[in-house]
């Protein structure tokens, strides 16, 4: 299985952060994609220490009782008020040349919070998805209650030609609808299996599965029956479970539809950038 979504950087994990990943792998985890954060207090500086652990050198490693870990970089859109502050476009081209890297994210929008200013949101926003055009690397997405805002930025952006994944996917269903026509990955954590969310399970059904990846947002929302307890990477089996049910397929199909999606999207673009070929997200039908 693959957690396409944590946070493994964050302090929380430093007492026990190789048992995490130890109980991940495990449970059948073999991938984890760990976020990057440009937020000034260390984070993205944590995590590439993390990856150079784990990876020395960026390699793959052959420790059987430890999962891959891949990577990414961008502003949250709590810190955009500090983009500039903390180097801006040029910060996350740097950082866009760490290895393991993936893709750009988490960026977005989130006007439940308000963290920064709406206007800062949407021009940081807008800037992320230029960079990683320019990288040809696709987008990982934020979004909480700013849907009309976020579409119309991905249409004037162009964002469906670069490619993105709604990460931690809490939209009502016609937004779910609108993600998939514009060709956008869905991507589902233990909100999923919250009982107090039948519409983040009614757009879940919406989508075809070769569009679904499944991610813990560790160490947040842990899924039933974890919740209120420190997410981790092992959970995501959880949501996997649960997702499977919805889409009426068994577990083992929907963790290897996952894992196909996970490798189409991300890493065959990496290696298609690799060896110098077109940018642009490989096709996921």
């Amino acid at each position: 299985m693959t957690d396409s979504h944590a946070h493994l950087e964050f302090p929380g994990f430093d007492r026990d952060r190789r048992a995490v990943l130890e109980r991940a792998r495990a449970a059948g985890v073999h991938r984890v994609m760990t976020m990057g954060t440009l937020d000034g207090e260390g984070s993205l500086e944590r995590t590439a220490a993390l990856m150079e652990e784990v990876h020395p050198g960026g390699r793959d490693h052959d420790y059987p009782g430890m999962p891959q870990l891949w990577t990414t970089v961008g502003c949250h859109p709590h810190d955009a008020r500090h983009f500039e502050a903390l180097g801006g476009e040029a910060a996350l081209r740097e950082g866009a040349d760490r290895p393991r890297l993936l893709a750009i994210g988490e960026i977005g929008l989130d006007y439940h919070y308000d963290m920064s200013p709406r206007p800062v949101q949407r021009d940081v926003f807008r800037r992320q998805i230029r960079v990683a055009r320019e990288l040809g690397l696709p987008v990982v997405v934020h979004l909480r209650e700013a849907g009309e805002d976020f579409l119309r930025i991905a249409d004037e952006e162009g964002l469906a030609e670069i490619g993105a994944v709604m990460h931690c996917f809490t939209g009502a269903p016609d937004l779910a609808e609108a993600a998939l026509e514009r060709g956008f990955l869905l991507s589902f954590s233990g909100i999923l299996t919250f009982r107090n969310a039948p519409e983040v399970r009614a757009s879940a059904s919406l989508a075809p599965l070769s569009r679904l990846l499944v991610e813990t947002d560790s160490p947040f929302l842990a899924p039933v029956p974890h919740r209120g307890r420190r997410a981790e990477p092992a959970m995501v089996v959880n949501t996997a479970r649960r997702l499977a049910g919805i889409q009426r397929v068994s577990e083992a199909e929907l963790e290897a539809a996952t894992d196909r999606t996970f490798e189409r999207f991300f890493l065959a673009r990496r290696e298609e950038g690799a060896a110098g070929g077109r940018s642009g997200p490989p096709p996921v039908r």
